[in-house]
Order: C-alpha cells, then structure tokens, then sequence
C-alpha cells in the first residue's frame, strides 16, 4: 500500500463521544492493571498493557477505527452515556495516542521487569490522563501537542504547512 493511501485511510476528525468513550474503557482497564499488580499478579498485568498499547498504536499510527476499543466505544459505550457526537480535529488525538502507547509500553516493561510499584505509578498517571479525558473533556496530550505545534511555528515564522 502506497504512502499516499495510508495517510488518506487516517481520518481528519474523528467523533468526540468516541474518543471519551475510549478513555473510559482505558481507565477500566488501568484499574484492573494496578488490582492485578497490587495483588501480585503482575505478568498478566504486563499482558494487558501491552494489548493496550498495540490499541495506542493503531490510534496513533493507522486508522484509529480499527482499534478494538473504538469498535467496543462505538459498538457499546458511547451509545450509553450522553457525551456530545461532535466531529473534532484528529492530530492532536493522534498524538495523545502515542504518548498513550508509550506510557503503556513502559508500564508493561516495568511490570513485566519485577517492578510493579513502578508499573502502578506509570500506569495511574494514564488512568489520571484518561480520566480527565472522559469525565472534564480535558486532553492532556492534545494539550502538549498544541503547544509543540506553537512552538513549531513560531520558530519557522507560521510558514511550517501545520
């Protein structure tokens, strides 16, 4: 598959309810994680971040409608709770979702390195992120992203193509 189509497959915007959506079924599985972990169960818990950070990466590198938790959002969470559908700027999302995807990379190599109160601390910073994501609509990588993207400009004169 050529360059050119890849980038035309990742959407432009993408529907708010869903990514609110998915940051609720990301903050019910950190709070699984840190239950296993604190219970000693910690290899699962390095499995299931790393499942969801392969969730991140299509987010932030493919077309976020192949992850499975936009399929379960748009299939079962978003239609039960009333978080506004509204269409909204993708990049910043896309970004969010890579960080998201390298928090949960690192929880899972410290959990699965023997040190689970480092995998908690690492996996309740994305279980904050996500949670003022879905409950105050508050993107905190979206929120980085634009300030690099300022940044960005101002250094190049606003003359970048962002």
């Amino acid at each position: 598959m050529s360059e050119a189509k890849k980038k035309a497959d990742i959407p432009l915007q993408v529907d708010q309810a869903m990514v609110r959506s998915n940051a609720l079924l990301t903050d019910t599985i950190a709070v699984l994680v840190i239950a296993l972990a604190l219970l000693g169960i910690v290899q699962p818990a390095a499995l299931i971040m790393v499942l969801l950070a392969v969730d991140f990466g299509i987010r932030g590198f493919a077309n976020p409608r192949g992850a499975v938790l936009t399929r379960v959002s748009a299939a079962v969470v978003s239609p039960m709770l009333p978080f506004e559908h509204k269409l909204i700027y993708f990049p910043p999302k896309q970004f969010a979702a890579r960080v998201g995807m390298v928090f949960s990379l690192t929880a899972a190599a410290l959990f699965a390195g023997g040190l689970a109160g480092a995998g908690i601390t690492v996996t309740s910073i994305l279980l904050v992120f996500a949670a003022l994501e879905w409950a105050a609509n508050i993107c905190m990588g979206c929120i980085v992203y634009n300030a690099l993207v300022g940044m960005r400009r101002g250094m190049s004169g606003g003359n970048d193509g962002v």
